[in-house]
């Protein structure tokens, strides 16, 4: 099964993989990892331990950061730079946490991290109200 890491500042990782239990029911291989109090040098090493489980290494297993550019982001793709069976998707939101656990059944890690950037970003509109072009 692919696993995730949330890699975020904060507690937002851990608040997503919880308000979506509520809605799809308790999930294996998930990681939640926090920026706060650790150095990049901690976090690193966190996250390299993670990757290289057996789980993660025979499946695979997605970074879910929440702000590209930011230390997580530079974590991530760090350590998928050196590890074939990471995938790093920046902009993480309930939506893509929701398509995750429903579809990493049923793709390779590759497609799912296509599938979750196309579903992260239809979760992302405003509303228009009548008579409003978009």
């Amino acid at each position: 099964m692919i696993g995730i890491i949330f890699l975020t500042h904060g507690t937002l990782g851990a608040a997503l993989y919880q308000t979506a239990t509520k809605i799809v029911g308790n999930q294996d291989e998930v990681v939640c990892l926090s920026s706060a109090d650790l150095t990049p040098g901690d976090l690193y090493q966190k996250v390299i331990e993670a990757v290289t489980t057996p789980a993660a290494q025979q499946d695979g297993i997605l970074i879910a950061v929440d702000l590209k550019g930011g230390n997580t982001w530079n974590i991530a793709c760090k350590v998928a730079n050196v590890h074939e069976h990471v995938q790093v998707v920046a902009g993480v939101n309930l939506g893509i946490v929701l398509s995750f656990f429903t579809k990493r059944q049923n793709h390779s890690l590759t497609e799912l991290t296509d599938i979750l950037v196309t579903d992260g970003n239809r979760h992302i509109d405003r509303f228009h109200r009548n008579g409003e072009k978009s």
